[in-house]
């Protein structure tokens, strides 16, 4: 704060001063004057004897605000002190060596009203009288409303705002939100010995809804390039949002213009700006090179006839009100955000079944406007399960993003366990149990239940949905040999016809029945015997013979139909049929041992082929001709098996039908040729 000191110690005061200045000004290697060296408006200086042993100081923010505060010298020296509010004329007695000064007392003082405090020294009789100058803060002329930006520019770091009046804040400390329809007060507080300054209220308006000209912040826009600028008017002053603030050019140019930078492109649908611009030219460019114009106008508010995309626009001056300097103080740029949208891309992948391979996923609707942003570009490979975010954006820089997501990728091989149980046959059933996941047995027929007859081992095979394979290894060494009396059961499901082969002889020449076992004992040897059995099923009887089973198993034999994709192949003159064992619990055995497959058909039927089915692949087989309507077939294995045949009927049929057209066409040439004589006759 500024004191004034009484003319006793005044030149030693000053003198005292001035030798701090020299000091510092030696360390500093500086130029430093009073101002330079304290804030003039806030000083306090301690007021006494050359000892500096008295003083008065007083501030409204300071470390004791609003109060009176003598120096702690004072204490130990016997004095009286009071204060006056109004320069003298009223005086009222101090305490102490502090004084708060209450809110009416404050609000007494002014600038014309010092505050001066009287000390009355008891011993000596002295008496000293300090003056506190008061003065007030006043609001700094360069404060513009931009309602556009909803802000007030200029110099507001001392200021304080309210909205209602009553609450204050620091501009320093956060921002008014002046997005609607208010009444911004500001004020400086009152600081040092400085009171606060006038209130001053702006109006804002609330924002205008215009999607085809909403207007670009100035956060979005950077001078690019311009003709000259004025040292006393610079360039940045066009974009600073204060009105009051202009960009002047040199006399000496004579093209007069300025470009400006927007950080992402924009469909620029207008433009304002405040200025001596006569007449403008108004031009667009996305590089900042290629430039195209797009208005001409001596309005300075313009709107474009379209939408034009741009990152640059360029404003000429064509004429001004003073030819010599072109002078902006503010531009403004519009654009149409109806065309600001972002498509929602979606993804394709090209496989959602579960696999071991990997999955591609790809982009789908990319149009010429979107550019992918994201690593690999359109399509992501999936080496494994997880997420990929396709990254992408638009001519205007708007960012989107979609998510891939794959979850159905399997390269872990199933797994299984074995459970073992005992037959009634004396045998062991080995089955798959407790899987992993859902499995596909790709051997044994399919069955996940294998019977062994004598010790050894059997390998399942299977798959999971994603085609991993899996193998678990039954082994049995359990099953001790006994001598066995094997019968073989005939099938239920179909006509079981004895068989019309001869029976086998024992080496004693001694008829075999075909279910009962020789007579003759081999004691080391299991006992040896041939299976005959017949079916009948469409008119072909089917037998099957096979030597050296050794233990007891029923032959079975279903029917089946062709399936869609058989069906073509085959031709509907066809059989289709499955040949198996089943030991005594019912269960399938698959033997690899050699057959004879005899086939016979009725007599209305002609041989053409017998095939071997494995799902929908075909296998022509060779046979041997045994008689006009029988044939014999060598295999190794049971399975499925499809015989197809021409019925002599049908060519009967074909036949008879052709006679019948010859005699028709007979009949009418017969006609014709009556007709004829009978007109000749007449």
């Amino acid at each position: 704060m500024k004191l004034k000191k009484d003319k006793k110690n005044l030149v030693f005061r000053i003198a005292r001063i001035a030798v701090c200045i020299m000091v510092i000004g030696l360390f500093a290697n500086g130029d430093y004057s009073l101002a330079n060296v304290f804030d003039i408006d806030d000083l306090v200086l301690a007021v006494g004897e050359e000892t500096g042993n008295a003083g008065v100081s007083f501030s409204f923010d300071e470390i004791a605000p609003n109060e009176i505060v003598l120096s702690p010298d004072y204490d130990e020296t016997q004095i009286t002190w009071k204060y006056s509010l109004d320069r003298g004329l009223n005086w009222f007695d101090g305490e102490g060596l502090r004084k708060k000064l209450s809110e009416p007392e404050l609000a007494s003082l002014s600038k014309e009203n010092d505050l001066v405090v009287k000390i009355t020294d008891l011993i000596n009789q002295e008496e000293r009288e300090f003056v506190v100058d008061i003065t007030k803060h006043e609001l700094p002329e360069n404060l513009y409303v931009n309602d556009f930006e909803n802000r007030l520019f200029g110099s507001t770091s001392k200021l304080e705002w309210s909205i209602d009046g009553i609450n204050w804040t620091s501009f320093n400390a956060a921002l008014p939100n002046l997005g609607g329809d208010v009444n911004l007060m500001v004020r400086i507080p009152a600081s040092g010995t400085a009171l606060g300054s006038e209130v001053k209220t702006f109006a804002f308006s609330k924002d205008e809804i215009n999607e085809t000209r909403k207007y670009v912040s100035l956060s979005k826009l950077s001078v690019d390039k311009y003709s000259s600028e004025d040292p006393s008017f610079p360039i940045n002053s066009v974009l600073d949002g204060n009105g009051l603030n202009y960009w002047k050019t040199l006399s000496t140019d004579s093209l007069k213009f300025l470009t400006i930078s927007i950080t992402k492109p924009i469909y620029l649908s207008g433009i304002d700006y405040i200025g001596n611009i006569k007449e403008a030219k108004i031009s667009a460019s996305m590089d900042g090179i290629n430039w195209t114009l797009v208005a001409t106008s001596d309005l300075k508010s313009i709107t474009l006839d379209s939408s034009v995309l741009t990152k640059y626009v360029k404003i000429e001056a064509l004429s001004t009100d003073n030819d010599e300097v072109l002078s902006l103080s503010q531009v403004n740029l519009f654009e149409d955000n109806t065309k600001r949208v972002l498509p929602k891309l979606k993804v394709s992948y090209d496989t959602v079944e579960l696999t071991r391979g990997n999955v591609i996923a790809q982009l789908l609707d990319v149009g010429e406007n979107i550019r992918v942003t994201s690593e690999g570009g359109l399509v992501h490979l999936f080496t494994e399960n997880g997420t990929f975010k396709f990254t992408y954006e638009n001519e205007l820089g708007m960012s989107g993003e979609v998510i891939a997501s794959v979850d159905w990728i399997d390269r872990v091989s199933p797994t299984a366990s074995i459970k073992y149980e005992k037959t009634s046959t004396g045998g062991v059933k080995a089955t798959l149990v407790d899987e992993s996941e859902f499995i596909e047995i790709t051997n044994n027929g399919g069955n996940r239940s294998y019977t062994f007859n004598k010790n050894g081992t059997f390998e399942f095979i299977f798959k999971d949905l994603a085609g991993n394979e899996g193998r678990v290894l039954a082994s049995v060494d359990s099953i001790t040999t006994k001598k066995p009396s094997p019968s073989v059961k005939p099938s239920k499901p179909v006509e079981n016809k004895p068989s019309t082969s001869k029976p086998s002889v024992d080496k004693d020449e001694k008829p075999v029945e075909n279910d009962k076992p020789s007579t003759d004992k081999e004691p080391e040897k299991p006992t040896e015997v041939k299976v005959s059995n017949s079916f009948t099923i469409n008119n072909v009887s089917i037998e099957v013979l096979g030597d050296k089973l050794t233990i007891p198993l029923a032959l079975k034999m279903d029917t089946k139909e062709l399936t869609k994709t058989l069906k073509p192949k085959v031709g509907k003159g066809s059989t289709f049929f499955e040949l198996y064992f089943v030991d005594g619990d019912g269960d399938r055995v698959t033997i690899s041992q050699n057959y004879k497959m005899i086939l016979k058909l009725d007599s209305d039927k002609i041989f053409k082929d017998v095939y071997k089915v494995d799902g929908d692949k075909l296998t022509k087989l060779e046979y041997t001709t045994r008689g006009a309507k029988e044939i014999e077939i060598d295999i190794d294995a049971l399975s499925n098996y499809i015989v197809s045949y021409d019925t002599k009927d049908e060519n009967k049929k074909g036949a008879s039908a052709f006679d019948y057209i010859v005699a028709l066409l007979l009949a009418m040439l017969l006609a014709v040729a009556a007709v004829v004589v009978y007109r000749r006759t007449r």
